[in-house]
């Protein structure tokens, strides 16, 4: 009797850890598929070298990507692989990245109130938009931070970010962690192959967790803005 049971169990976790399998397989068929589908319009459009993460099997991978992808599937970009620049925090307000001749600068202050239009929901506790806008980074609180200031400098040259670009993303997160030795950083820069600039910021209060993309055209201004809750 006990030999049958143990032979039941021993089949019972055969066939959890086949099905399991096979769930896995599956999920990667998925993943391969959606990308080879996005990876398809490359030829038609911008494409990215991202490293990519699958929560449901844990799965890391390189891809090539489209923009449509990032859009899409924003919560499963890792990184970029491209050179990154380097990160250098001026004070618990201000950091700067640095590469080669160009410098980007991003400064943080505390949420002034003064002169913007704040707009609550019908029970005036929640707030919803800032100037009119929907606002990243808080969930439905008064932001606590903002960014103050946002350039580049290029050989020399300052190049202002237009504040439309940045006055609605609230909570900037722009320090460094080092864990285990690695340099971990939530404000990240890169450069691609073209010569053009991405830079990617993770932002939060908490509740509000984003991520937010800038890319560059090779003139140095933006061209578009990829944004987007990532849980």
């Amino acid at each position: 009797m006990k030999i049958l049971l143990i032979t039941l169990i021993l089949i019972s976790c055969q066939t959890k850890g086949k099905k399991k399998q096979i769930e896995i397989k599956e999920s990667e068929k998925k993943i391969e598929k959606k990308v080879k589908q996005t990876s398809e319009l490359i030829n038609n459009g911008e494409y990215f070298k991202v490293r990519l993460f699958h929560p449901e099997t844990e799965i890391e991978f390189d891809s090539i990507v489209s923009k449509e992808f990032l859009k899409d599937d924003l919560f499963t970009l890792l990184e970029f692989n491209y050179p990154k620049f380097k990160s250098k925090l001026i004070d618990e307000n201000s950091v700067e990245l640095l590469k080669g001749n160009t410098k980007i600068v991003i400064k943080t202050s505390e949420f002034k109130k003064d002169n913007r239009e704040l707009s609550f929901d019908s029970s005036e506790t929640f707030l919803e938009k800032i100037d009119g806008k929907d606002i990243y980074g808080t969930d439905g609180n008064i932001p606590r931070k903002e960014i103050s200031s946002f350039y580049l400098i290029v050989n020399d040259e300052k190049i202002e970010i237009p504040q439309e670009q940045y006055n609605d993303l609230f909570e900037p997160t722009i320090e460094c962690l080092n864990d285990n030795d690695d340099l971990y950083c939530y404000t990240v820069g890169y450069l691609n192959e073209k010569g053009e600039i991405i830079l990617t910021m993770q932002n939060s209060d908490g509740a509000g967790s984003y991520m937010v993309i800038f890319l560059f055209d090779k003139k140095n201004k933006i061209k578009e803005r990829i944004i987007g809750y990532q849980f």
